[in-house]
Parts: structure tokens; sequence; C-alpha cells
């Protein structure tokens, strides 16, 4: 069965021709400095850990004890010297007081009481910069749930944005043609002062940063949308809306498993000119597990083309397995897996590992348990392309 664990939809106006995810950290294996996309962290809080209870049934990053801050410093590069930027992260709230994004005093996304505010700073125009600062604008829940934190500025149209699952809860509308105002050699640092209040619980996961850059020009289409999402348990559908075209050819919508490397799924044709607002759709019929990155690729009638911003879905292909006997007492035979080569996991109810074994090509797998308390435990088996999680319980 393939289910939907989380769909980031994001609204713009223009394409853009270098629109690119500069930074990428999921957090589901050690070294959590381990960057999915782009420079690894240089450095890290000794107990910090990629941990269980993520957010959408994956691993997240959790502070872990002793109590210490996250601080996850990723070092000054050019590469975050961006017109403009998108930065994402869920999180779900063990404290008061945290930083979710900080690069010295160009970018700084912090909570303070529970209430998040946004402070920035853009060119002037003259070699200096204004600042931007939010006050107050959100007061995160104490409540056990991820949500999807998001800031954007768009350097085009001078506009600051911040989102909560994809709904705006505050705006600023600066000066057009804005570039951001950075320090060059400051760092990225991501959780300072976070430590989890030192209850040992995953509270991050899903880190995107992107850039997005200034436009040189007039672009031939206006978006209204673009989003991506799971229409059933099989595919995954891509729908964008326009609001005006000048000599659009054809759309070519792009996947890519890691936001580098892309291939195309589906061309669709424009409408060549148009000033209605006009709807189109294509669909994923073979979602990649885990997290898949998709994108529009715009083409004139001159062969002339510019990239959409992109948007991903993360997909988790779960398969059912069998376990006898149910509950335990001595050994426990794992059926039904395939022959897929494979790890399988045993954790307690607190989440620590207590068996693990890597499975050959066989369909099943014995454990001894003869020597666990009596309980009830979690069984993880996970392929590379398809997962199951299964409850057991030992009982002597």
């Amino acid at each position: 069965m393939k289910n939907l664990l989380l769909t980031i939809v994001v609204f713009f106006k223009t394409f853009d021709v270098q629109s690119q995810i500069i930074s990428h950290f999921d957090w589901d294996n050690n070294p959590v400095t381990q960057a999915t996309v782009g420079p690894d962290a240089a450095s890290v809080s000794s107990s910090a850990i990629a941990d269980i209870n993520g957010a959408n049934d994956s691993n997240g990053l959790n502070p872990g004890t002793p109590k210490k801050d996250i601080n996850l410093t990723i070092p000054a590069s050019s590469l975050f010297d961006v017109e403009g930027i998108d930065v994402k992260i869920d999180y779900q709230r063990e404290e008061n007081q945290a930083f979710f994004f900080e690069r010295g005093e160009g970018l700084k996304i912090e909570m303070n009481s529970g209430n998040i505010s946004i402070g920035y700073r853009v060119q002037d125009g003259l070699g200096g910069f204004l600042s931007i600062a939010s006050g107050n604008i959100y007061n995160v829940p104490y409540d056990d749930l991820y949500r999807t934190y998001q800031f954007s500025y768009d350097p085009n149209t001078g506009t600051g944005t911040f989102l909560v699952d994809g709904t705006s809860v505050w705006r600023n509308d600066g000066p057009d043609n804005r570039n951001l105002f950075w320090n060059s050699s400051d760092d990225v640092i991501i959780g300072r002062l976070m430590d989890g209040s030192g209850r040992d619980k995953t509270c991050l996961d899903n880190l995107v940063i992107e850039r997005i850059p200034a436009s040189q020009s007039q672009l031939p289409v206006e978006l209204e949308n673009f989003t991506a999402a799971l229409q059933d348990e099989e595919q995954v559908g891509i729908e964008w809306t326009t609001v005006s075209e000048k000599d659009n050819d054809f759309f070519t919508v792009e996947r890519s498993a890691d936001g580098v490397q892309w291939e195309i799924l589906e061309q669709v044709s424009g409408a060549g000119n148009s000033d209605d607002k006009l709807s189109y759709h294509a669909v994923d019929q073979n979602p990649l597990n885990n997290r898949s990155y998709y994108r529009l690729r715009q083409t004139d009638f001159n062969g002339t083309y510019t990239y959409s911003k992109i948007v991903s879905v993360f997909v988790e292909i779960k398969i059912k397995v069998e376990i006898f006997p149910n509950p335990a007492t001595q050994y426990i035979e794992i059926q039904n897996i395939g022959e897929e080569p494979g790890f399988i996991t045993l954790h307690d109810f607190s989440g620590q590992v207590v068996r693990q074994l890597k499975k050959a090509e066989h369909t099943k797998a014995t454990i001894n348990v003869s020597d666990l308390p009596n309980g009830i435990y979690l069984l993880q088996f996970d392929n590379g392309t398809a997962k199951a999680v299964e409850q057991i319980m030992i009982s002597h």
C-alpha cells in the first residue's frame, strides 16, 4: 500500500530560470550532519540524533539527552547568498524558545514564549539594507503535532510571506526588485536554543532551503498555483493554474528523487496565448518511495524554456508481513517478506533497538526473543523500496 505522508504546496506567480533546492536534510539516518541535498553540516550537538517519531511516520531530529541545544551548523558558503529564499521545516513544540533558522542578521526565524517572529534584511538600492521585523505572528500550539513552517521571500515582488501548513499567516509587501542582504561569512544555524526541554523527543524534520532567483525580464507564463498530492493509493496528481500565457507551446512535468537529477514524466500542451485562467493536470502513476520532487518546464514556440519552482510529496510504500507466533515466547518467525535483502529491526515500546539483523535473499527470517522482557514490541522491515511495521507481544 502507498500512503501519503506529506504534501507541500507552494504558491507563486511566475516561472524562473534557475530555481533550485540548495539544502535539504531529512534526518532519517545518522549522522544528522549529513545532507540529502547540498553541503553537510560541520557540527551539531553531541546529543542530537536521528530518531523515531519524526513527521509523517519517518525519523526526525531529536535533541536527545543530556539536554543540549541542537546547533546544527552549515558553514558559510556563497551557495546561501541568494536573491530570495524559501525555507520549510516540520516542527512539533517541546519548549518556549528556539530558532528554526538563522543566518546572522540576514534572516532569523525564531520562537519566543511560543510566538514565532521573522527578521530579515533586504538591499536598499544604495549599497545598504532595510531591516524587516514581523513581530509576533503565530503562536505554536503545544499539542505534539507536526506542522510545516515556511518563510518565503520573492526578490521580484519584494514580498515576504510566512505560512503554516500552506496557509499564509503573515505577509509583508516591500519594494519590488530588491534582493536579500547577506553577510557572506555567516553560517547557517538550525536549532539554536532548541533543546526540546530535555524531554528526549523528536521535534524537527524535513528542512528544505530553496533559492528564489531574481527574474531578468518579464516571463511568458503567470502561474497562480502548482500542487502535487496523492490522489489514491497508486498515483500522485500534479495540478497547476495559469492566469495568463504568451507564446506558450507546452509544459513538461519533471520528477526527481534528490532535487538534482530530473526525469520527464509527461508533456502537456499549452494554450499559446491566453488571458483567461486555465487549469492543467498530469499524473505520476508510479511515485517514488519516500520523497519525490516535481517541477514544470515551460517551453515557448521558439524553443526557449524556463523552470517553475519545485514542490515535493512524501510517499511511503508499505507492505504487510506475517509474524508467528504472536504472542511469542522463544522465537518469532517473519514470513512473506519477499526475496529482496533488507533489515529487520525490533524496538521496545520506548523506541530502543533490541534486535537488528540483515535479511538475506529468503522469504522468511527468525529472531530469538527468549531473553527479552515481556511486553509489546514493534518490528520493522525495510528493504530500501518498501517498509513494514508490525506490533508483537512477548509473553514467556
